[in-house]
């Protein structure tokens, strides 16, 4: 099973990209860009992604992730050389970057270059020792170059993390499932009537309010959403009709289906009443004894 699971997440369509979460010194104008891209990336517009990425290397040329994120981009659109430049103009920008030279190595291995996509790589982890996914990347094209020893010491060393990776993914999927169930009690419309992944669409309007207002509220009793158009939405996308929820974070923490039915419940009663301040009183407490008993830092 975990060979297949391997096989799948190594494949050209479904290698997983790395974008950089490093508290490095950031640029706000670029950043705001990043952001507006990463969202548009998310929901399937990849032209619009890459172009927000395109403004935001314009907004600030020396800034890696910038260029990393257009890469990333670039890579999901299929273009494949000019994916490569801007990696290696992340690169040269931050050459200790583990996240370009690692999505680079990954490119270049793809398309039959493994010697500079091994020495990519390597640079990766010597970064970024705690890098399961270049790690597996590597005991691939280590497997490629006939190091079988080599290549399969590479991948003993991360199978518990890739094990892990993935039962984390399950989890996230089941938790999605249960908050979806839980936000159809509070009378929230599940677009698409449930979810298959760790994401959740939900249309709000059936509370009374739209997705703007939503994601300001919530986000004032520390519930993350973002607000998201749904389908044939009659809402400009200033103020949306839906929000995006998501799970790993959750998951991560060990949340289960009961935590699930909880901040469903908080979010329904907070946007029934998102003007009072009683209630997101109520709410911000309900959250705090959620993180007490699942802290981000144990």
């Amino acid at each position: 099973m975990l060979r297949k699971l391997l096989s799948r997440l190594l494949s050209s369509d479904h290698a997983p990209v790395a974008r950089d979460p490093s508290p490095a010194p950031r640029d706000e104008a670029a950043d705001r860009l990043i952001a507006e891209g990463n969202l548009a990336e998310g929901a399937g517009r990849v032209e619009e992604a890459c172009e927000r990425y395109r403004e935001a290397v314009q907004a600030a040329p020396g800034y890696a992730k910038a260029h990393l994120n257009l890469g990333i981009g670039l890579e999901a659109a299929g273009a494949a050389e000019p994916a490569i430049h801007s990696y290696e103009a992340a690169l040269a920008i931050d050459p200790l970057d583990p996240f370009a030279a690692y999505n680079l190595g990954k490119l270049l291995y793809t398309r039959g270059v493994p010697e500079e996509a091994e020495r990519l790589l390597r640079k990766a982890l010597e970064s970024r020792p705690e890098f399961p996914e270049a790690q597996v990347v590597l005991s691939r094209v280590l497997e490629s170059q006939g190091n079988l020893g080599t290549a399969a010491a590479a991948l003993e060393a991360v199978r518990s993390k890739i094990e892990d990776y993935f039962a984390r993914c399950l989890l996230a999927e089941f938790d999605a499932r249960a908050l979806a169930a839980a936000l159809q009690d509070e009378g929230i419309r599940i677009v698409s009537g449930g979810t298959d992944s760790h994401l959740v669409l939900a249309d709000v309007r059936p509370l009374g309010t739209e997705g703007k207002t939503a994601e300001i509220v919530l986000d004032e009793v520390q519930i993350a959403a973002n607000k998201n158009q749904i389908p044939f939405d009659p809402n400009p996308p200033s103020a949306p009709s839906g929000i995006r929820l998501g799970t790993p974070a959750c998951s991560t923490l060990g949340m289960d289906e009961p935590e699930m039915r909880e901040i469903g419940s908080i979010i329904g009663e907070v946007l029934r009443a998102p003007a009072d301040r009683g209630v997101k009183e109520k709410a911000r407490g309900r959250v705090g004894d959620l993180m007490a008993r699942f802290p981000l830092y144990a």
